[in-house]
């Protein structure tokens, strides 16, 4: 009340003040907007669907978030023979011609490979290295290989293919291949340091296609593609539902 009173008493000796000359009519007060919010309400369901992996198996082919896994544990079926995918070898294509504009000669030393093309170098390799712990640190057991998935390529330089001077881990195509084949929807699928994540050894040879908008996201973490698909817990392990788990079934030790 005592505000109320004071607030018409100050407008009275105002009005007075101008009607007599002594102050100028004040300027009016501006008018304030309010603008309406709207309450958007997130469910754990919600939440679910940002973080979490969304399995999903199509003809024994796996998919997690719609990208297509395969890990050496989970397997593709003998029988998917896809070949190489045609947006692979677009893609490849447009990132070789871009790389010769820096005098950079990049060669494919190898793409799809059958159930049982993959089965022969396997058996070659466990030859070579002896016992299949060593060989499975090199060489993906058959039906284990993304190769078969018609969406991997093996990448070599002139130098380290052909002329076999230098391993392609020391070649400028490797430098310039690691800082760009994202921006073709390629990534190393086995960096270096992630090892015990990936089940495989460095590659920098070896590219899998995602696409630009996925492989870019994965190149910007600097990590894995199971980082990027939310398999890989705090401490490192990557989980994976035991019936997505094909490697006990499927290969024997």
């Amino acid at each position: 009340m005592k505000v109320l009173v004071s607030v018409i008493g100050l407008s009275f000796i105002t009005d007075l003040l101008v009607n007599i000359g002594i102050m100028d009519e004040p300027e009016p007060l501006p008018e304030i907007e309010f603008e309406a919010y709207e309450i958007e309400y997130v469910t754990i369901e919600d939440v679910a669907i940002q973080f979490l992996p969304r399995f999903q198996e199509i003809d024994g082919v796996t998919f997690i978030n719609d990208i297509l896994y395969v890990s050496e544990v989970v397997g593709l079926p003998e029988t998917f023979d896809p070949g190489l995918s045609p947006e692979v070898e677009a893609a490849y294509e447009e990132m070789r011609t871009d790389a010769l504009e820096f005098d950079l000669n990049f060669v494919i030393t190898s793409d799809y490979r059958s159930y049982t093309g993959q089965e022969e170098i396997y058996n070659d390799m466990l030859a070579v290295y002896g016992t299949v712990e060593e060989t499975n640190n090199w060489v993906n057991q058959p039906g284990f290989s993304e190769h078969q998935s018609g969406l991997a390529i093996d990448v070599g330089s002139y130098e380290s293919w052909e002329l076999q001077e230098m391993p392609f881990g020391f070649t400028p195509e490797s430098e310039w291949v690691a800082e760009n084949a994202h921006n073709y929807g390629f990534i190393i699928r086995y960096p270096e340091g992630y090892e015990d994540v990936t089940g495989m050894s460095y590659e920098p040879w070896h590219l899998r296609y995602i696409g630009v908008e996925h492989a870019t996201a994965v190149y910007e973490s600097g990590e894995t593609l199971e980082h990027y698909l939310n398999l890989v817990d705090e401490d490192g392990n990557v989980n994976i539902p035991d019936e997505y788990v094909d490697y006990e079934e499927n290969v024997e030790q």
